[in-house]
Protein backbone atom coordinates (compact mmCIF):
# COMPACT_ATOMS: atom_id res chain seq x y z
CA UNK A 1 0.00 0.00 0.00
CA UNK A 2 3.03 2.32 1.25
CA UNK A 3 4.54 1.51 -2.20
CA UNK A 4 1.10 2.53 -4.75
CA UNK A 5 1.21 5.62 -2.62
CA UNK A 6 4.92 6.79 -3.47
CA UNK A 7 4.57 6.02 -6.83
CA UNK A 8 1.34 8.01 -7.65
CA UNK A 9 1.64 11.97 -8.28
CA UNK A 10 -2.28 12.32 -7.89
CA UNK A 11 -2.94 11.68 -4.06
CA UNK A 12 -4.76 13.30 -1.48
CA UNK A 13 -4.25 14.03 2.88
CA UNK A 14 -7.31 14.29 4.94
CA UNK A 15 -6.44 15.83 8.01
CA UNK A 16 -9.46 14.58 10.89
CA UNK A 17 -9.10 17.27 14.23
CA UNK A 18 -11.12 16.24 17.35
CA UNK A 19 -12.49 18.55 19.94
CA UNK A 20 -14.92 20.16 21.96
CA UNK A 21 -16.61 22.33 18.96
CA UNK A 22 -16.21 19.87 16.61
CA UNK A 23 -17.26 16.03 16.51
CA UNK A 24 -14.81 15.96 13.86
CA UNK A 25 -13.43 18.36 11.36
CA UNK A 26 -11.91 17.71 7.78
CA UNK A 27 -9.72 19.28 5.51
CA UNK A 28 -7.97 18.05 2.23
CA UNK A 29 -4.86 18.95 1.07
CA UNK A 30 -2.94 18.14 -2.34
CA UNK A 31 0.40 17.11 -2.47
CA UNK A 32 1.60 20.49 -3.14
CA UNK A 33 0.19 21.48 0.08
CA UNK A 34 -2.62 23.42 -0.93
CA UNK A 35 -6.05 23.47 0.57
CA UNK A 36 -8.68 21.28 -2.04
CA UNK A 37 -11.16 23.87 -2.85
CA UNK A 38 -14.46 23.34 -0.44
CA UNK A 39 -12.30 20.64 1.27
CA UNK A 40 -12.26 22.49 5.11
CA UNK A 41 -15.47 21.76 6.89
CA UNK A 42 -16.85 20.50 10.20
CA UNK A 43 -18.74 16.95 10.55
CA UNK A 44 -21.11 18.27 13.17
CA UNK A 45 -23.97 18.41 10.17
CA UNK A 46 -24.55 15.71 7.95
CA UNK A 47 -27.01 14.24 5.34
CA UNK A 48 -29.27 10.97 5.76
CA UNK A 49 -30.63 10.18 2.12
CA UNK A 50 -33.65 7.75 2.09
CA UNK A 51 -36.80 7.17 -0.02
CA UNK A 52 -40.54 8.16 1.18
CA UNK A 53 -43.25 7.04 -1.68
CA UNK A 54 -40.34 6.20 -4.49
CA UNK A 55 -38.98 10.09 -4.08
CA UNK A 56 -35.29 10.44 -2.27
CA UNK A 57 -35.64 12.84 0.55
CA UNK A 58 -32.42 14.04 2.19
CA UNK A 59 -32.09 15.17 5.76
CA UNK A 60 -29.58 17.69 7.37
CA UNK A 61 -28.40 16.49 11.29
CA UNK A 62 -26.66 18.45 13.33
CA UNK A 63 -25.26 15.54 15.50
CA UNK A 64 -23.44 17.61 17.94
CA UNK A 65 -26.32 19.48 19.03
CA UNK A 66 -28.65 16.59 19.50
CA UNK A 67 -25.52 14.70 21.56
CA UNK A 68 -25.76 18.03 23.39
CA UNK A 69 -29.12 17.99 24.07
CA UNK A 70 -29.18 14.34 24.92
CA UNK A 71 -26.14 14.76 27.47
CA UNK A 72 -27.30 17.36 29.14
CA UNK A 73 -28.31 15.71 31.71
CA UNK A 74 -25.69 12.66 32.61
CA UNK A 75 -26.64 11.14 35.84
CA UNK A 76 -30.49 10.78 34.52
CA UNK A 77 -29.26 9.50 31.30
CA UNK A 78 -26.74 6.95 33.19
CA UNK A 79 -30.22 5.56 35.22
CA UNK A 80 -32.43 5.72 32.15
CA UNK A 81 -31.42 2.68 30.24
CA UNK A 82 -33.06 3.65 27.07
CA UNK A 83 -31.95 6.85 27.07
CA UNK A 84 -28.24 5.44 27.26
CA UNK A 85 -29.35 2.96 24.17
CA UNK A 86 -30.89 6.27 22.48
CA UNK A 87 -27.36 8.33 22.77
CA UNK A 88 -25.29 5.17 21.91
CA UNK A 89 -27.71 4.51 18.82
CA UNK A 90 -27.04 7.77 17.70
CA UNK A 91 -23.19 8.05 17.68
CA UNK A 92 -23.34 5.34 16.03
CA UNK A 93 -25.54 6.56 13.11
CA UNK A 94 -23.32 9.32 13.04
CA UNK A 95 -20.15 7.29 13.20
CA UNK A 96 -21.68 5.26 10.49
CA UNK A 97 -22.55 8.71 7.92
CA UNK A 98 -19.09 9.88 8.50
CA UNK A 99 -17.46 6.90 7.64
CA UNK A 100 -19.42 6.61 4.58
CA UNK A 101 -18.22 9.99 3.33
CA UNK A 102 -15.14 9.06 4.18
CA UNK A 103 -14.38 6.36 2.41
CA UNK A 104 -16.03 7.86 -0.86
CA UNK A 105 -13.05 10.89 -0.61
CA UNK A 106 -10.71 8.38 0.00
CA UNK A 107 -11.86 6.57 -3.46
CA UNK A 108 -12.75 9.33 -5.39
CA UNK A 109 -9.65 11.46 -4.60
CA UNK A 110 -7.26 8.56 -4.16
CA UNK A 111 -6.60 9.79 -0.58
CA UNK A 112 -5.04 8.87 2.96
CA UNK A 113 -6.70 9.59 5.81
CA UNK A 114 -4.47 11.21 8.58
CA UNK A 115 -5.40 11.51 12.40
CA UNK A 116 -3.76 12.63 15.79
CA UNK A 117 -2.26 10.15 17.52
CA UNK A 118 -3.64 10.18 20.97
CA UNK A 119 -1.92 8.07 23.39
CA UNK A 120 -4.21 5.67 25.44
CA UNK A 121 -4.20 7.80 28.51
CA UNK A 122 -5.52 10.92 26.76
CA UNK A 123 -8.39 9.06 25.77
CA UNK A 124 -9.46 7.93 29.41
CA UNK A 125 -9.34 10.91 30.69
CA UNK A 126 -12.03 12.28 27.90
CA UNK A 127 -13.74 9.67 29.04
CA UNK A 128 -16.08 11.72 31.08
CA UNK A 129 -16.95 13.35 27.82
CA UNK A 130 -19.74 11.26 26.73
CA UNK A 131 -19.03 12.65 22.97
CA UNK A 132 -15.95 10.99 23.43
CA UNK A 133 -16.04 8.44 20.34
CA UNK A 134 -13.05 9.11 18.43
CA UNK A 135 -11.53 5.68 19.70
CA UNK A 136 -14.69 4.21 18.14
CA UNK A 137 -14.90 6.16 15.45
CA UNK A 138 -10.90 4.87 14.66
CA UNK A 139 -11.66 1.05 14.96
CA UNK A 140 -14.97 1.35 12.84
CA UNK A 141 -13.26 2.64 9.90
CA UNK A 142 -10.47 0.12 10.14
CA UNK A 143 -13.30 -2.05 9.76
CA UNK A 144 -15.05 -0.38 6.64
CA UNK A 145 -11.79 0.15 5.42
CA UNK A 146 -10.36 -3.80 5.10
CA UNK A 147 -13.13 -4.22 2.68
CA UNK A 148 -14.93 -1.66 1.23
CA UNK A 149 -17.83 -1.94 -0.76
CA UNK A 150 -19.39 0.90 -2.54
CA UNK A 151 -21.79 -0.34 -5.01
CA UNK A 152 -23.68 -2.93 -3.85
CA UNK A 153 -25.50 -3.53 -7.00
CA UNK A 154 -22.27 -4.83 -8.92
CA UNK A 155 -20.35 -7.96 -8.52
CA UNK A 156 -17.34 -8.08 -10.63
CA UNK A 157 -16.09 -4.01 -10.55
CA UNK A 158 -13.93 -2.30 -8.35
CA UNK A 159 -15.86 -1.65 -5.46
CA UNK A 160 -18.37 -3.97 -6.25
CA UNK A 161 -19.62 -6.97 -3.72
CA UNK A 162 -17.31 -9.52 -4.93
CA UNK A 163 -14.36 -6.82 -5.74
CA UNK A 164 -14.47 -4.42 -2.39
CA UNK A 165 -11.37 -2.65 -2.06
CA UNK A 166 -8.72 -3.07 0.63
CA UNK A 167 -7.59 -0.14 2.04
CA UNK A 168 -6.56 -1.23 5.86
CA UNK A 169 -5.24 -4.41 7.34
CA UNK A 170 -7.41 -7.50 8.00
CA UNK A 171 -6.47 -7.89 11.75
CA UNK A 172 -7.99 -5.25 14.25
CA UNK A 173 -5.17 -5.14 16.93
CA UNK A 174 -6.07 -3.57 20.74
CA UNK A 175 -5.54 0.34 20.77
CA UNK A 176 -2.71 0.28 22.88
CA UNK A 177 -0.51 -1.92 19.92
CA UNK A 178 -1.87 -0.25 17.18
CA UNK A 179 0.71 0.90 14.75
CA UNK A 180 1.26 4.75 13.33
CA UNK A 181 0.24 3.36 10.21
CA UNK A 182 -2.29 0.92 8.32
CA UNK A 183 -2.82 0.91 5.42
CA UNK A 184 -4.27 4.31 4.22
CA UNK A 185 -4.60 5.35 7.54
CA UNK A 186 -1.83 7.24 9.21
CA UNK A 187 -0.96 8.36 13.15
CA UNK A 188 0.59 11.51 13.80
CA UNK A 189 1.54 12.99 17.08
CA UNK A 190 -0.56 15.99 18.38
CA UNK A 191 2.09 18.17 19.21
CA UNK A 192 2.24 21.45 17.12
CA UNK A 193 -1.28 21.53 14.98
CA UNK A 194 -3.56 23.35 16.65
CA UNK A 195 -1.29 26.66 17.93
CA UNK A 196 0.99 27.39 14.58
CA UNK A 197 0.48 29.73 12.34
CA UNK A 198 0.12 27.90 9.01
CA UNK A 199 2.12 30.12 6.75
CA UNK A 200 4.84 31.03 9.28
CA UNK A 201 5.41 28.44 11.49
CA UNK A 202 5.40 30.37 14.94
CA UNK A 203 4.61 28.60 17.73
CA UNK A 204 4.50 30.21 21.20
CA UNK A 205 7.16 29.06 23.43
CA UNK A 206 8.11 31.24 25.86
CA UNK A 207 6.19 31.65 29.17
CA UNK A 208 4.71 35.30 29.57
CA UNK A 209 3.29 34.69 33.24
CA UNK A 210 4.08 37.46 35.94
CA UNK A 211 5.79 36.64 39.06
CA UNK A 212 8.09 39.23 40.30
CA UNK A 213 9.63 42.82 38.97
CA UNK A 214 12.88 41.69 39.17
CA UNK A 215 11.99 38.27 36.98
CA UNK A 216 10.31 40.65 34.52
CA UNK A 217 13.09 42.92 33.83
CA UNK A 218 15.33 39.51 33.22
CA UNK A 219 12.86 38.45 31.28
CA UNK A 220 12.46 41.59 28.87
CA UNK A 221 16.50 42.30 28.75
CA UNK A 222 16.53 39.05 26.94
CA UNK A 223 14.87 40.03 24.05
CA UNK A 224 17.12 41.38 21.06
CA UNK A 225 15.12 45.11 20.34
CA UNK A 226 11.82 46.25 21.74
CA UNK A 227 10.72 49.05 19.66
CA UNK A 228 7.88 51.46 17.95
CA UNK A 229 7.51 50.74 14.56
CA UNK A 230 6.99 54.28 12.83
CA UNK A 231 6.32 53.38 9.35
CA UNK A 232 3.29 51.41 10.70
CA UNK A 233 2.51 52.62 13.94
CA UNK A 234 2.78 49.49 15.90
CA UNK A 235 5.24 47.92 18.26
CA UNK A 236 7.32 45.15 17.79
CA UNK A 237 9.42 42.35 20.20
CA UNK A 238 12.43 40.84 18.30
CA UNK A 239 13.78 38.40 20.20
CA UNK A 240 15.63 34.87 19.67
CA UNK A 241 14.86 31.22 21.49
CA UNK A 242 18.18 30.52 22.12
CA UNK A 243 18.44 33.37 24.66
CA UNK A 244 15.70 32.53 26.91
CA UNK A 245 15.74 29.11 29.31
CA UNK A 246 12.86 26.78 30.37
CA UNK A 247 11.46 26.45 26.71
CA UNK A 248 9.08 23.76 26.35
CA UNK A 249 11.02 22.00 23.81
CA UNK A 250 14.95 21.58 23.19
CA UNK A 251 15.74 24.84 21.49
CA UNK A 252 18.12 22.16 19.31
CA UNK A 253 15.06 20.92 17.82
CA UNK A 254 13.92 24.43 16.36
CA UNK A 255 15.53 25.48 12.91
CA UNK A 256 14.59 28.90 13.38
CA UNK A 257 14.65 30.58 16.25
CA UNK A 258 14.45 34.28 15.81
CA UNK A 259 10.54 36.19 15.61
CA UNK A 260 9.34 39.33 15.52
CA UNK A 261 6.21 39.97 17.29
CA UNK A 262 4.35 42.92 15.96
CA UNK A 263 1.36 45.08 17.86
CA UNK A 264 -1.16 44.75 14.64
CA UNK A 265 -4.61 45.90 14.64
CA UNK A 266 -6.86 42.57 14.75
CA UNK A 267 -9.56 41.04 17.19
CA UNK A 268 -7.59 39.50 19.95
CA UNK A 269 -9.03 38.18 23.47
CA UNK A 270 -7.45 38.00 26.76
CA UNK A 271 -9.10 36.91 29.83
CA UNK A 272 -9.96 39.15 32.62
CA UNK A 273 -11.23 38.29 36.21
CA UNK A 274 -14.57 40.25 36.88
CA UNK A 275 -16.35 39.54 40.31
CA UNK A 276 -14.17 36.43 40.66
CA UNK A 277 -15.48 35.19 37.56
CA UNK A 278 -12.59 34.53 34.21
CA UNK A 279 -14.18 36.48 31.29
CA UNK A 280 -12.57 36.89 27.75
CA UNK A 281 -12.86 40.57 26.30
CA UNK A 282 -11.40 41.90 23.03
CA UNK A 283 -8.38 43.47 23.59
CA UNK A 284 -6.46 46.39 21.27
CA UNK A 285 -3.20 45.55 22.21
CA UNK A 286 -1.92 48.41 20.23
CA UNK A 287 -3.49 50.89 22.21
CA UNK A 288 -2.86 49.05 25.77
CA UNK A 289 0.68 49.63 24.75
CA UNK A 290 0.68 53.14 23.89
CA UNK A 291 -0.73 53.69 27.04
CA UNK A 292 1.21 51.68 29.16
CA UNK A 293 4.15 53.71 27.60
CA UNK A 294 2.87 57.00 28.04
CA UNK A 295 1.65 56.50 31.22
CA UNK A 296 4.97 55.76 32.08
CA UNK A 297 6.59 58.99 30.53
CA UNK A 298 8.19 56.92 28.28
CA UNK A 299 9.38 58.11 25.04
CA UNK A 300 9.17 55.93 21.56
CA UNK A 301 7.53 57.45 18.62
CA UNK A 302 11.28 58.08 17.55
CA UNK A 303 11.32 54.26 17.10
CA UNK A 304 14.22 53.57 19.69
CA UNK A 305 14.36 51.07 21.55
CA UNK A 306 12.84 50.65 24.41
CA UNK A 307 14.51 47.48 26.59
CA UNK A 308 16.75 50.08 29.16
CA UNK A 309 13.51 52.28 29.79
CA UNK A 310 11.39 49.34 30.92
CA UNK A 311 13.68 47.88 33.34
CA UNK A 312 13.92 51.50 34.65
CA UNK A 313 10.54 51.13 35.37
CA UNK A 314 9.40 50.74 39.52
CA UNK A 315 5.74 49.78 39.36
CA UNK A 316 4.86 46.34 39.52
CA UNK A 317 1.28 46.84 37.85
CA UNK A 318 3.49 48.20 34.45
CA UNK A 319 5.06 44.51 34.20
CA UNK A 320 2.25 42.91 35.03
CA UNK A 321 0.24 45.10 32.44
CA UNK A 322 2.78 44.29 29.43
CA UNK A 323 3.54 40.62 30.34
CA UNK A 324 -0.45 40.69 29.78
CA UNK A 325 -0.31 42.56 26.45
CA UNK A 326 2.78 40.23 24.95
CA UNK A 327 0.99 37.59 25.76
CA UNK A 328 -1.69 38.26 23.88
CA UNK A 329 0.26 39.02 20.75
CA UNK A 330 1.87 35.34 21.03
CA UNK A 331 -1.26 33.64 21.14
CA UNK A 332 -2.03 32.54 18.12
CA UNK A 333 -5.74 30.97 18.92
CA UNK A 334 -8.22 33.70 20.01
CA UNK A 335 -12.32 32.46 20.68
CA UNK A 336 -14.99 34.70 21.49
CA UNK A 337 -18.82 35.52 20.74
CA UNK A 338 -19.51 38.23 18.74
CA UNK A 339 -22.38 40.70 19.70
CA UNK A 340 -24.95 38.15 17.48
CA UNK A 341 -23.19 35.57 20.23
CA UNK A 342 -22.06 33.77 17.42
CA UNK A 343 -18.77 31.83 18.47
CA UNK A 344 -15.63 32.11 16.65
CA UNK A 345 -12.60 30.42 16.98
CA UNK A 346 -10.00 32.08 15.11
CA UNK A 347 -5.90 32.15 14.47
CA UNK A 348 -4.09 35.48 14.70
CA UNK A 349 -0.59 35.72 13.52
CA UNK A 350 1.53 38.66 15.11
CA UNK A 351 4.25 37.28 12.90
CA UNK A 352 4.89 38.82 9.08
CA UNK A 353 3.72 36.33 6.61
CA UNK A 354 6.97 37.99 4.93
CA UNK A 355 10.05 40.16 6.57
CA UNK A 356 8.48 43.99 6.11
CA UNK A 357 5.45 42.95 4.40
CA UNK A 358 2.89 44.27 7.05
CA UNK A 359 0.76 41.06 6.16
CA UNK A 360 -0.44 39.02 8.72
CA UNK A 361 -2.21 35.49 8.57
CA UNK A 362 -5.88 35.99 10.48
CA UNK A 363 -8.02 33.33 9.59
CA UNK A 364 -11.34 35.18 9.43
CA UNK A 365 -9.80 36.61 6.53
CA UNK A 366 -7.85 34.45 4.88
CA UNK A 367 -8.80 33.14 1.44
CA UNK A 368 -10.12 29.47 0.75
CA UNK A 369 -6.30 28.27 0.26
CA UNK A 370 -6.07 28.19 4.08
CA UNK A 371 -7.36 27.34 7.03
CA UNK A 372 -10.55 29.44 7.69
CA UNK A 373 -10.45 28.71 11.32
CA UNK A 374 -8.55 27.36 14.43
CA UNK A 375 -10.54 24.51 14.11
CA UNK A 376 -9.73 23.96 10.38
CA UNK A 377 -6.24 24.95 10.94
CA UNK A 378 -5.62 22.04 13.33
CA UNK A 379 -7.18 19.24 10.67
CA UNK A 380 -4.64 21.22 7.96
CA UNK A 381 -1.50 20.91 9.67
CA UNK A 382 -2.34 17.20 10.59
CA UNK A 383 -2.95 16.81 6.89
CA UNK A 384 0.21 18.58 6.37
CA UNK A 385 2.06 16.37 9.05
CA UNK A 386 0.75 13.38 6.72
CA UNK A 387 2.17 15.35 3.48
CA UNK A 388 5.21 15.61 5.19
CA UNK A 389 5.01 11.40 5.67
CA UNK A 390 4.23 10.94 1.95
CA UNK A 391 7.43 13.31 1.41
CA UNK A 392 10.20 10.80 2.98
CA UNK A 393 8.52 8.38 0.51
CA UNK A 394 8.89 10.51 -2.03
CA UNK A 395 12.95 11.64 -1.18
CA UNK A 396 13.63 8.38 0.24
CA UNK A 397 12.17 5.09 -1.68
CA UNK A 398 14.09 2.86 1.04
CA UNK A 399 12.45 4.52 3.44
CA UNK A 400 8.94 2.55 2.72
CA UNK A 401 10.20 -0.57 4.79
CA UNK A 402 11.70 1.43 7.29
CA UNK A 403 8.26 3.45 7.68
CA UNK A 404 6.26 0.24 7.81
CA UNK A 405 8.52 -1.27 10.57
CA UNK A 406 8.95 2.29 12.22
CA UNK A 407 7.32 1.44 15.59
CA UNK A 408 10.28 -0.84 16.43
CA UNK A 409 12.58 1.96 15.58
CA UNK A 410 13.82 3.97 18.60
CA UNK A 411 16.66 6.05 19.29
CA UNK A 412 18.34 6.86 22.38
CA UNK A 413 18.10 10.49 23.79
CA UNK A 414 19.34 12.00 26.79
CA UNK A 415 16.56 13.07 29.68
CA UNK A 416 16.71 14.61 32.89
CA UNK A 417 15.72 12.35 35.80
CA UNK A 418 14.32 12.98 38.50
CA UNK A 419 17.49 13.64 40.38
CA UNK A 420 18.64 15.60 37.69
CA UNK A 421 21.38 13.07 36.29
CA UNK A 422 21.10 12.70 32.71
CA UNK A 423 19.79 9.23 31.29
CA UNK A 424 19.38 7.33 28.07
CA UNK A 425 15.93 6.77 26.98
CA UNK A 426 14.10 4.99 23.97
CA UNK A 427 12.09 7.30 21.73
CA UNK A 428 10.26 6.94 19.04
CA UNK A 429 11.11 9.02 16.40
CA UNK A 430 8.10 9.08 14.41
CA UNK A 431 7.58 12.40 12.90
CA UNK A 432 9.19 14.26 15.47
CA UNK A 433 9.14 18.29 16.38
CA UNK A 434 12.58 18.81 14.86
CA UNK A 435 11.79 17.70 11.63
CA UNK A 436 8.05 18.98 11.70
CA UNK A 437 8.99 22.60 12.59
CA UNK A 438 12.19 22.45 10.09
CA UNK A 439 9.59 21.44 7.30
CA UNK A 440 6.61 24.10 8.14
CA UNK A 441 8.75 26.79 8.70
CA UNK A 442 10.86 26.24 5.42
CA UNK A 443 7.99 27.37 3.31
CA UNK A 444 8.19 30.74 4.32
CA UNK A 445 12.05 31.30 4.45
Amino acid sequence: MLDRLHRNDDVHIIGLDRGERHLIYLTMINKHGQIVHGMQFSLNELERRYEIGGKEVIQKIDFNKMLTVKEGNRVEARKNWQTVENIKNLKEGYLSLVIHQLAKLIIDKNAIVVMEDLNYGFKDSRAKVEKQIYQKFENMLIKKLQYLVLDKNNLYEEGGVLSGYQLTNQEVLPYKEMSKQNGFLFYVPADYTSKICPVTGFVNLLNTKYTNRTNAIAFFEKFDKIYYDTKNDYFRFEFDYKKFDKLRVDVSDLSRTQWSICSHPANRVIAVQVNYQWKKQFVDVNKKLLSLFEIEKIEFKSGKCLIKDISKVDRAKFFEDLLHALSALLSLRHTYKDNDGIDHDSIVSSVELKVGSNEFYVSDKAGSDLPKDADANGAYNIAQKGLWLLNQLDSEPDKIKAIEKFNKLKIAKEVKTGDDTKKKKKVSQWCPNKEWLAYIQSKTQ
